[in-house]
């Protein structure tokens, strides 16, 4: 039986029952989400915490430290909740990508 981990990103329009991945291996199944707006992730990550007994969780750098805590709280002390980060180096290429996004929209 594999375990399951949870990542979870914030992507405008999407809809999380279709804009789902899963990636499964013998010791690993790896759920991908897509979630309109980040307030959704708490609501979303205790649901798929108990319906694909999740372990790990894992949410968007684009997430403020309080939109990890209501995902963390959502799920209890039990499953650990990480927030993906970028390094300072990596700032440029992070204004460059949001600047594309706002000119695409």
């Amino acid at each position: 039986m594999s375990t399951t981990w949870l990542f979870i990103f914030d992507h405008p329009g999407a809809d999380p029952a279709k804009d789902r991945w899963i990636l499964d291996s013998p010791s690993l199944r790896a759920i991908l989400v897509a979630i309109p707006e980040v307030g959704d992730a708490p609501a979303l990550a205790k649901e798929l915490a108990a319906s694909e007994d999740v372990k790990l969780i894992e949410v968007c750098g684009a997430f403020a430290n309080a939109d990890v805590v209501r995902v963390a709280e959502a799920v209890g002390p039990d499953i650990p909740v990480g927030h993906t980060y970028f390094s300072q180096e990596a700032a440029p290429g992070i204004l460059r990508f949001q600047e594309a996004v706002a000119a695409a929209s």
